[in-house]
């Protein structure tokens, strides 16, 4: 009996990072009551991305592992062009207003975000050959001055790459340099990193739970681990079958009653593929042990897919604002006010207030 043939299947997913360009409309801002400068956020234009390796861009990645399809005997071969799951991260004095997120102004920033090793700086995570065992890994980007400006000049030159002006390897001066934060294991996925600053460092909630946080360097990727605690409810939510804790976004201060403590988000998958996310707080010193977590945040979107890519707290409005994607295909924001998103964290307690129009779409229950 012959041997049955194997047929190649071959996937290609784009992707980009934007930095600035042209300018958004929202369409339902003004229901947010916000005043026109209270988000923070300059117009700006959501332009070509500013990501390179070497002198040829972010890019070729490392193929990840084919997946074998046994049904139709099909081998699938995934390609990846780019950097996946930005996130701002601010890194300024942290001695400033911890509830002014704004990038707005001269304070430097950077950029967060999971890839594929570039092949150009391939270690053990891209074998070659074959070149198809990759997986990603967490980098960071020190100079986003530096990014913006390769953006805008890759968009005066309508050059039309859109990988362009950051670089792969260690940092120069007035250079946009993409590091790997080095303490991550080069040989399993790493992502969801939560990045927050204190006293002048800069660190990561490596894990939920155990909340383990990492101290890490901006300019090179050296890091390594410097605390870790347990939080109850959160390592009896591990213990559920098939739930998984995973972060999102960057961690900001959120102090109250004179507790001084940092917002963040994280999520739960299931093995159904679904997603459910909470907000959490944790301590702002030494061990950064978790505080209290919320109930589910009301989050819109079908199939419970919806996935938080960004926190913010516009100066001066008392508004929160939860920047996420629903179902890989759109991107949202729930807006809600200080009071109504702090009565969250009191899930024993019956809202005085009605729930956000976001309500409607969400799942799962609350933690106590």
């Amino acid at each position: 009996m012959a041997e049955p043939r194997i047929g190649p299947g071959n996937t290609s997913w784009p992707s980009k990072l934007p930095t600035f360009g042209r300018s958004i409309l929202i369409r339902e801002r003004p229901r947010w009551n916000l005043d026109s400068d209270a988000l923070g956020l300059a117009p700006a234009q959501a332009s070509r991305s500013a990501l390179a390796s070497g002198a040829s861009g972010w890019g070729p990645l490392c193929e990840p592992a084919p997946t074998f399809v046994r049904e139709n005997m099909t081998l699938f071969r995934r390609a990846v062009s780019g950097p996946e799951d930005p996130k701002l991260l601010s890194l300024g004095d942290d001695s400033s207003d911890p509830g002014d997120s704004s990038m707005a102004g001269p304070s430097p920033w950077g950029i967060v975000f999971s890839s594929l090793p570039p092949a150009s700086t391939s270690g053990p995570s891209c074998a070659s050959p074959p070149n198809q065992s990759a997986v990603p890994q967490m980098y960071v980007m020190s100079n986003g001055q530096a990014a913006a400006a390769a953006a805008a000049a890759a968009v005066t030159s309508d050059s039309g790459d859109t990988n362009t002006g950051l670089h792969a390897g260690h940092s120069g001066e007035g250079a946009a340099v993409g590091v790997r934060l080095a303490c991550g294991d080069a040989l399993r996925p790493e992502k969801n990193w939560i990045g927050f600053r204190w006293q002048g460092s800069l660190y990561f909630a490596y894990s939920v739970e155990p909340h383990v946080v990492i101290n890490a360097r901006a300019t090179d990727g050296a890091c390594s681990p410097q605390f870790s605690s347990s939080f109850e409810p959160l390592a009896l939510l591990t213990q559920q079958g098939g739930a998984k804790l995973h972060g999102s976004g960057t961690a900001l201060r959120y102090d109250r009653d004179g507790v001084e403590q940092f917002l963040a988000v994280f999520h739960v998958t299931y093995s159904t593929g679904q997603y459910t996310s909470f907000a959490y707080t944790f301590a702002a010193a030494p061990p950064f042990n978790v505080l209290s977590v919320s109930a589910a945040l009301p989050l819109q979107g079908t199939g419970a897919r919806n996935f938080v890519s960004g926190l913010l707290l516009p100066p001066g409005s008392r508004k929160v604002v939860i920047t996420y994607g629903a179902s890989d295909a759109e991107s949202r924001a729930l807006v809600c006010s200080e009071d109504y998103f702090d009565e969250l964290f009191d899930c024993d307690r019956k809202r005085a207030s009605p729930p956000p129009p976001a309500a409607a779409g969400a799942i799962g229950g609350g933690l106590r």
